[in-house]
C-alpha cells in the first residue's frame, strides 16, 4: 500500500492530508487537519507574513511532519498559493520552514492551482462529453477552468478570495448597505478582467471546491434546509 502526504498552504488556512493507494486503486484517507493560519490576513494587509504567523507555521509543519513520519509516507507535496505568491518575503518563509522542518514549501502558479484542481475534480466527477465550469473560491484567489470533453481549453485566475476581499473592505468600516454595493463594484471589476467571456461559452454545469463553498452549502442547509 504507497501512502503520500499533503500540504495546501492557503490564504485562510494550512491543511494537512494522509492519503494511501490500495492494490485496486482505491485512494483513502488516513488522516486530515487543518490549521488556521491566516497567511493572507498578513500579506493583503502588509505585503508580507509577519514573524509570529511564521512561527505558528512551522509549529504546524512540526506537527505534519511527524504525522508523515507516523504513517511512513513514500511521498509527500507541500504547495503555496495566493498568499505566498503575493508575499514580498515568501523566500525567507520558505527557507525557515525548510531549515525547522526539513518540508520544502513549493510556490506554485495560478495556472498550476487549476490543473491541480481540474485533476482532483476529475477523479471523482465525468468531466467527458460535456462542457463544464470549475469554481474554486480560495481565500486569496478564484480560480476559474472552462472544461471541455475532459480538457482544460480556457482558465484564469483572479485576485478576489475572501480573505483579499475582506481586507480590502473592513478598513472603511463600511455598513451593510456599503458593504455589499463595494463587493459588487468589486466583482463587477473583477470579472471584467476576464480571459474568456462566461456568457459566449455556455456550459452544462459547474463544479464548485474550496472551504467557502463548502460553507454557503452549509449555510444553505441550515437557512433552506434540503440538499
Amino acid at each position: 500500500m504507497t501512502k503520500f502526504g499533503a500540504i495546501d498552504v492557503g490564504s485562510n488556512a494550512v491543511r494537512l492530508g494522509v492519503f494511501a493507494e490500495e492494490p485496486a486503486g482505491k485512494i483513502i484517507a488516513l488522516q486530515t487537519e487543518r490549521a488556521s493560519i491566516r497567511l493572507g490576513k498578513d500579506v493583503f494587509q502588509d505585503g508580507v507574513v509577519q514573524r509570529e504567523t511564521i512561527e505558528r507555521l512551522i509549529v504546524a509543519f512540526e506537527g505534519f511532519q511527524k504525522s508523515f513520519e507516523d504513517h511512513k509516507v513514500d511521498a509527500m507535496r507541500a504547495v503555496g498559493t495566493s498568499a505566498l505568491r503575493d508575499a514580498k518575503n515568501r523566500e525567507d518563509v520558505v527557507e525557515q520552514v525548510f531549515r525547522a522542518t526539513g518540508l520544502r514549501i513549493e510556490i506554485i502558479s495560478g495556472d498550476e492551482e487549476a490543473a491541480l484542481i481540474y485533476r482532483a475534480i476529475g477523479s471523482q466527477v465525468d468531466l467527458g462529453g460535456h462542457r463544464a465550469i470549475l469554481v474554486e473560491i480560495g481565500g486569496g484567489s478564484i480560480e476559474l477552468s472552462i472544461v471541455e470533453d475532459g480538457n482544460i481549453i480556457l482558465s484564469d485566475c483572479l485576485a478576489m478570495g475572501t480573505v483579499r476581499l475582506l481586507q480590502l473592505l473592513e478598513e472603511g468600516r463600511t455598513t451593510p448597505r456599503m458593504f455589499q454595493r463595494l463587493v459588487r463594484e468589486y466583482a463587477r471589476t473583477i470579472s471584467s478582467n476576464l480571459a474568456f467571456d462566461l456568457k459566449s461559452m455556455p456550459f452544462e454545469f459547474c463544479v464548485g471546491t474550496g472551504g467557502n463553498i463548502e460553507e454557503l452549502h452549509s449555510l444553505k442547509q441550515r437557512m433552506l434546509g434540503g440538499f
